[in-house]
């Protein structure tokens, strides 16, 4: 039984197959092809238990689906891929609609999802958590971290993102160490991807602090079986003014 507003259920968007035949639910396509990667996740959740995991085609699907949900929700994460490469932006998808820092401010689908969100007003970070699992989607040379932002002043939520890379294991619901996040990364272009390799294992957190956001750095994250994220802060501190609509 899920009871949402409560720590034991999270919501995960993923990919819809397409096309949408009985026998192709479970597998995940990314531009028309089986994606290994958010399977792995997709499974490891399933075997879980204890997350309620909707396939969406994009954005206006999604708010869609969570506005027909019965009560509010504490614990979401978006699984995507993002962008770590040097040089280019952040970003993460829902379904087949991509979102950066001025997409997530001009969504009214994404408003609409606010409205169903568990949230405390700042300046002590709100009860609702969005997890943003999307390589890059916490970094700050590529924009990562004002992503972060504006998708916590949307939803109204605490939001985190990895700085580096996010890493992927059938055990990541399962296994209360952070030992997953921390794996090294050898299959990457030390030369195009090198901030993203220096900051991996750092994941950032973004939430409303009175006038402007706060961004602190933490790392040793980890996800419970609930799907609630785990870490250690670290002392790097970093704020951001408000940003307009």
């Amino acid at each position: 039984m899920f009871v949402f507003g409560q720590d034991t259920a999270t919501l995960m968007f993923l990919f819809r197959p397409d096309p949408a035949e009985n026998k192709q639910e479970k597998t995940v396509l990314v531009h028309g092809k089986p994606d290994k990667a958010l399977q792995l996740l997709i499974n490891a959740a399933e075997k879980n238990g204890n997350f309620i995991i909707l396939h969406v085609k994009n954005v206006n699907y999604a708010a869609n689906k969570i506005e027909k949900l019965p009560e509010k929700i504490a614990n979401l994460l978006f699984l995507s891929h993002g962008d770590a490469q040097n040089g280019h932006k952040a970003f993460f998808s829902i379904g087949a609609t991509k979102l950066q820092s001025k997409d997530v401010m001009q969504s009214p689908a994404l408003a609409r999802i606010a409205k169903k969100m568990h949230s405390t007003p700042g300046p002590l970070p709100s009860y609702a958590q969005v997890v943003v699992f999307a390589c890059g989607s916490g970094a700050r040379f590529n924009g990562g971290v004002e992503l972060l932002a504006a998708l916590a002043k949307k939803l109204k939520a605490t939001v985190f993102g990895p700085q580096g890379f996010a890493m992927i294991n059938s055990s990541i619901f399962s296994t209360n160490t952070p030992w997953i996040q921390q794996r090294s990364v050898n299959d990457h272009d030390p030369g195009v991807f090198s901030r993203a390799l220096r900051d991996h294992g750092n994941w950032t957190k973004v939430y409303e602090y009175g006038s402007f956001y706060r961004s602190i750095t933490i790392n040793n994250v980890y996800f419970d079986n609930t799907g609630r994220i785990n870490y250690t802060p670290v002392t790097d501190i970093y704020n951001i003014p408000f940003l307009s609509d």
